[in-house]
């Protein structure tokens, strides 16, 4: 690694909108309603993990 940002975990869609930077990163959620909420944001990539419940409970 070089010291750059790769990537944001859980990202608050009201945040990610209007920044310049977005696009150029990995974004990481837990679940398709995550993913759902940040459908309008243009970012690198957005990974989804679909964790079951009980696990998403721990992913913070």
């Amino acid at each position: 690694m070089d010291g750059d940002l790769y990537g944001m975990a859980r990202p608050c869609p009201g945040l990610l909108v209007p920044s310049n930077g977005v696009g150029q990163l990995t974004v990481f959620d837990r679940n398709e309603t995550e993913a759902k909420l940040l459908a309008g944001v243009k970012c690198k990539e957005l990974v989804v993990f679909d964790l079951p419940e009980h696990e998403q409970l721990v992913f913070r």
